[in-house]
């Protein structure tokens, strides 16, 4: 999952600095404070060593998610995304960044 928010932040970067216009920008800016806000919250991003600590994880995932799929939307912004082979490489982070290497899709 660290992986998975980690290029949500480099993609919503990307946009922000590089963006072909206002609204790439804008939603860059989106997705960066979404992200930000979700792990600085209380119940954001728990410590797993307390008895609860996964199950509210798992619970307070419902937060990022919106996060998470507009960074995915984003990818299309991203300058060199004409390059199938850098295409390709984006589009296989966000599908291995599940947990424990397992896909997503």
């Amino acid at each position: 999952m660290a992986t998975l928010i980690l290029a949500a932040a480099v993609v919503a970067l990307v946009a922000v600095v590089r963006g072909p216009d206002r609204v790439a920008r804008l939603l860059g800016s989106v997705v960066l404070t979404g992200g930000i806000g979700y792990v600085l919250m209380p119940n954001g991003s728990p410590f797993s060593d307390t008895p609860l600590g996964a199950a509210n994880f798992m619970l307070n995932l419902r937060y990022v998610l919106p996060v998470l799929a507009l960074a995915a939307a984003l990818t299309a912004v991203v300058p060199r995304m004409a390059d199938a082979r850098y295409a390709l490489g984006v589009v296989g982070v966000f599908a291995t960044s599940g947990s424990e290497g397992q896909l997503l899709v």
